[in-house]
């Protein structure tokens, strides 16, 4: 009886040993949680940061035992410096959705505005994720994801920073991918086009339809078609695709 206990145990313990350890930001966007929504019941442990709603989170996920819940604002530095120290940094897959927008003309923000925009949607991500690299490179694997936006290939008026900040991720996955590849680690951005997110409440309803009109599929992007790419590229399926932002965006850039 305790040498079956024992092997159980021994099992069990392997078993956790080889689950595949996934950092997501942003994990209570609708983005996010479509994406946990596809990964909570295959081998992963998920480590999951939110700033905001929470109860979104929390209420559809927490009954699971292979979700870790992390609370931290990127733009609070008591809250960073506590992720910072508590850091497992025995993550295999990295996927940064986290993001703030801002609109309006670009002299109408000073320069605190701008700063913390780029704290936010640049610096800390990076940050965050130069801590998980060691591990990768030591594994030989690795897989990163980072969700950009098309404003960041083409910008857009009254959102100059937002669609700076987004390109600036766009090259920074071109150029990391170049370093990382002789790693066997993969990295990748996923940039949608408009999709049907609380980004866009600040929209009347004719400027919706407006949008729509100017999408070659005339409709919004649902969330789960983004979670679905981000999906397919942290799998094994995409184990050659490396140093690509991939559009989806209804043919609205082509």
């Amino acid at each position: 009886m305790l040498r079956r206990m024992l092997c159980i145990y021994k099992f069990n313990f392997l078993v956790v040993l080889i689950l595949k350890k996934i950092f997501i930001t942003g994990a209570s966007s609708e983005i996010g949680l479509e994406l946990i929504e596809l990964l909570i019941n295959k081998d992963f442990v998920i480590y999951a940061q939110y700033n905001s709603r929470s109860n979104c989170l929390l209420t559809k996920f927490e009954k699971y035992s292979n979700i870790v819940f992390i609370k931290c604002d990127f733009s609070n530095d008591e809250d960073l410096k506590i992720v910072y120290e508590s850091l497992n940094k025995d993550i295999d897959i990295f996927i940064n959705i986290s993001g703030k927008e801002l609109e309006g003309l670009f002299t109408d923000f000073d320069d605190a505005v701008y700063e913390e925009l780029t704290k936010v949607n640049l610096l800390t991500p990076l940050a965050i994720l130069k801590k998980f690299i060691p591990n990768m490179v030591n594994n030989k694997f690795g897989k990163i994801v980072f969700i950009t936006s098309i404003w960041g290939e083409i910008g857009a008026a009254n959102e100059v920073m937002y669609s700076t900040l987004k390109g600036a991720q766009n090259t920074f996955v071109k150029a990391l991918s170049k370093e990382l590849a002789p790693s066997n680690i993969n990295v990748n951005a996923v940039s949608p086009g408009a999709v049907d997110t609380k980004m866009l409440n600040s929209l009347e309803p004719t400027d919706i339809e407006i949008l729509k009109s100017d999408i070659p599929l005339s409709r919004l992007a649902e969330p789960k078609e983004i979670a679905t790419l981000v999906e397919f590229l942290i799998s094994d399926k995409s184990n050659y695709i490396t140093g690509q932002v991939i559009g989806i965006n209804g043919g609205w850039k082509i």
